[in-house]
């Protein structure tokens, strides 16, 4: 079963945790296909319900983690969940991180927080410890041969 498929699972079965860290050494592209796969079940493109948070600089503050809890708090339009993504959490810098483990400690009910990383190690342990953490493996990895 491959990350968005255990998702997708978790979402049918109503037991999805309300944070995800989402990790891997493959393209920032190949975790967004996976999340995105996983937001059909949520809710129907255009995804209204959904916020990508994508680094504008070199680091991401906190105003930018402000601007995703307000959204965050709202109620959903169209699905049961409203959806953080940070598209690549280690360009948080401590502030943000710090800020985060506020929103991730304490989540609305339908809150749902995705990060994704290239290593979980980016993040703070605090942090780290708040999400279930899942390994996308890149296209490599997925055509390596079985040993024998």
């Amino acid at each position: 079963m491959d990350t968005a498929d255990f998702l997708k699972q978790r979402a049918a079965d109503r037991t999805l945790s309300h944070a995800y860290c989402l990790w891997g050494y493959g393209t920032a592209e190949e975790k967004m296909r996976v999340v995105q796969n996983f937001l059909v079940t949520l809710e129907p493109p255009p995804f209204v319900d959904s916020f990508v948070l994508f680094p504008v600089t070199g680091t991401t503050g906190i105003e930018s983690v402000r601007e995703a809890q307000r959204f965050l708090w709202q109620r959903p339009a169209r699905s049961a969940r409203k959806t953080v993504i940070v598209a690549d959490a280690a360009t948080l810098n401590s502030y943000a991180q710090d800020a985060f483990l506020k929103i991730v400690e304490e989540p609305p009910a339908h809150g749902l927080v995705i990060f994704i990383v290239r290593d979980p190690l980016f993040l703070s342990p605090a942090l780290q410890s708040r999400f279930q953490k899942l390994y996308i493996p890149t296209s490599v990895d997925t055509q390596l041969p079985e040993e024998a």
